[in-house]
Formats: structure tokens, C-alpha cells, sequence
């Protein structure tokens, strides 16, 4: 089976990780072929493996019509030259290129949906993408994956698709190995989330100010946590604890931060099924996140981890509070773990996908 993988981003976000967890199962299985918008940390990653990688430069995010043409039609000859069984899209403008090109070479295609791409836009930028991804909904040949039953939920009620197109494939991730490091007193709490607008960094800013605990560190990793911008933010929102945080910027390997991490915490403003909640399952880490997307669909708050309100300063340090003790932490680290185990896993997760290949290389675009 040969399977067109295509993204606009090949960072170090949720998606493209998401992508490296698939080319990790199923290389053994599958003939992978990747086009990304941009030659970055996992394009190198899949070359220096020996797959085949494209890279279609101005295929962004960003809607620009004339730049989007452009991208279509490399992606055009792309496929009629590789002749891939299936077009698998992951982010919003893939989704939308890829079905256009699925439909002009008559390829059966695959959408999985990390998070609808209207989401944080202005109420006429939304209307422009929903009606975008209704127009898209009706191309053939095509069924939907959605990592989070809330986007899934989305997908009836804003776009009407027809239920029987579509599946929850929860992210899955493998247990990563970590490192030993000697115990020290300092609580650490890390943020691994880019700057961006679905990221709520003031939040847990302003209650890292208000928790002032003199033996606690707060990491922020992801693109955008050293700019000299973000940094003069945490220092007005922040500035008795300010000496107390650290700013790591895009980091390639994230298990030192995660052995090292005594909670895992995330306050978003939006999200879909986010990896580094899963990842911080995986490691046995107490995790406190905004109760927003898919998130709850991780979290059983109060049995193996903590949600709280999006924006709610008073909530994020009750929750810092309530984990800096050391035995609570670890009890709700372990049932993480155990989340993880049951629900979470890479094995689930490409199991699942590989059905679904399967499924629609022989033409069944529902499920029965």
C-alpha cells in the first residue's frame, strides 16, 4: 500500500509528531510518501531514514490564493508521478489542497481532523473556512479521522458530514525512556507549548506569580518561549518570580524536560487532543490543563489529573497547589500511566489507522 502523507508544518508541534508516530509503526507495512510545506525538524528526520520527503515551498497555513495554486499543482504532479493508493491530509490547508488534487486525479483520500481550522479566527475569516470545508466535505473517495470526539462532534453539527465518514482515532504516542537525575527540593512545572494563539501562557504566568513558591521553577519550551517578546511578557506578568523561570525555546528532545518535570501543565484557550498531554501520561507526571476541545476526553480531573477553568488564574494555582505535594503527584502519576497504557498508546493508535487504510484502499468510504 502506498500512502501520500501531507502537512504544511514538519516541526516540532503536535502534528508533525503525530506524523513521526505513524511513520515509526507502519514504515515495516507501508510505502510512506511525505510533502510538507517546509523543510524542518521531521522532514530531515524521514530523509536521513531513506522515505521519500517533497517539500512544496509557500504551502502554508495562511490563506493566499495565488501562493495555494501555486502549491496545488506541485502537489498535482507530486501524486500523478508517485501514483499513491491514498492522499492521507493532516492540518487545515493539507485538508483542503489535498482533497482538490484528490479530486482532479481520482484518489481516494483520508482527513485527519487535528483540530478545525477556523478555530481563534474572526467571525468573517470562520464563515470564509466553514464554508470552505462544506464545499470540501463533498468530494468522493474520502472519510474523515478525528483525534477527539469534541471535533468530531463539530464536524455534524457546523458542517453536517455524514457520521458514517467518520472515526475517532485518539493520539497515541510510545513510552519514551527517561533519564535519571538527582532529587533536588525545587518544584518544576513545565509548559511545553509554542507561542501562539491557542496557547494561554499569561494565565500561568499570572498564578506562577501568585503561587510564589520560592523552591518552584517554571519551564516554558516550544517556538517562541525565548523570544526577547515573550520574555519581557513573563516579566511584567511575573516579575517577583521572574528570576524563577526559565525560557528553553524549540527543544528536538523533550525526555530531559519531562524527567525533570514534576507537573506537566497546559492552559490553552483552544485545543483538539493535544500530544503533550499524552506524552506527560506516558512519563507518569501530574498534569494540570484547561478544560477546553478534547481535553477532558484525557483528564478525569481529581482521578489522573486536574482541569481547570480556561483564563481562571485562581484555579491554575490551586491546582500548583495541590501537587506540590509529593505523594499526590505521584499517585496521580501513576493512574496517568495507566491512562496511557489502557487508552494512549502508539500500538492503539496505528493499529486503529492501519484498519482504516485498509478499509478505504479497498473502497469502503463509511463506516458500516
Amino acid at each position: 500500500m502506498k500512502i501520500l502523507i501531507l502537512s504544511t508544518n514538519s516541526d516540532l508541534a503536535g502534528v508533525p509528531r503525530h506524523i513521526q508516530q505513524i511513520a515509526l509503526g507502519l514504515s515495516s507495512t507501508i510505502d510512506f510518501i511525505f510533502v510538507f510545506g517546509q523543510s524542518s525538524f521531521l522532514s530531515q528526520i524521514l530523509h536521513n531514514h531513506g522515505h521519500r520527503v517533497f517539500v512544496i515551498d509557500g504551502m502554508t497555513s495562511n490563506i493566499n490564493p495565488l501562493s495555494d495554486l501555486v502549491s496545488m499543482f506541485k502537489l498535482l504532479m507530486i501524486v500523478l508521478n508517485t501514483k499513491p493508493d491514498i492522499i492521507h491530509c493532516h492540518s487545515t490547508k493539507a485538508g483542503m489542497i489535498g482533497r482538490i488534487v484528490a479530486l482532479f486525479t481520482h484518489t481516494k483520500w483520508l482527513y485527519t481532523v487535528h483540530g478545525w481550522g477556523w478555530r481563534g479566527l474572526s467571525d468573517s475569516i470562520q464563515a470564509v473556512v466553514i464554508y470552505i470545508e462544506k464545499i470540501l466535505s463533498m468530494v468522493p473517495r474520502g472519510f474523515y479521522i478525528f483525534v477527539a470526539r469534541d471535533v468530531m462532534n463539530q464536524s455534524y453539527n457546523i458542517l453536517n458530514i455524514n457520521p458514517k465518514r467518520c472515526i475517532v482515532i485518539h493520539n497515541g504516542v510510545s513510552k519514551p525512556i527517561l533519564q535519571q537525575y538527582p532529587s533536588n527540593d525545587e518544584l518544576q512545572i513545565l509548559m511545553p507549548a509554542r507561542v501562539c494563539s491557542a496557547k494561554d501562557h499569561s494565565t500561568l504566568l499570572k498564578a506562577f506569580e501568585l503561587f510564589r513558591n520560592p523552591q518552584s521553577r517554571l519551564v516554558f519550551c516550544g517556538h517562541g518561549t525565548n523570544s526577547s517578546e515573550f520574555i519581557s511578557l513573563a516579566k511584567s506578568l511575573a516579575p517577583l518570580m521572574f528570576d524563577n523561570i526559565s525560557f528553553c525555546g524549540p527543544c528536538y528532545n523533550m525526555n530531559p524536560l519531562y524527567s525533570r518535570a514534576d507537573i506537566v501543565a497546559l492552559t490553552s484557550h483552544f485545543e483538539a487532543l493535544p500530544m503533550v498531554i499524552i506524552e506527560a501520561f506516558s512519563c507518569s507526571k501530574a498534569v494540570v490543563a484547561t478544560n477546553v476541545g478534547g481535553i477532558s476526553e484525557l483528564i478525569t480531573s481529581g482521578k489522573n489529573g486536574l482541569l481547570v477553568r480556561h483564563g481562571n488564574v485562581g484555579d491554575v494555582v490551586d491546582a500548583l497547589t495541590f501537587f506540590s505535594v509529593s505523594e499526590t503527584r505521584s499517585a496521580f502519576g501513576l493512574r496517568a500511566f495507566e491512562s496511557f497504557q489502557r487508552c494512549f498508546s502508539q500500538e492503539q493508535m496505528i493499529e486503529s489507522l492501519y484498519s482504516v487504510y485498509h478499509r478505504i484502499s479497498l473502497g469502503h468510504f463509511s463506516n458500516p
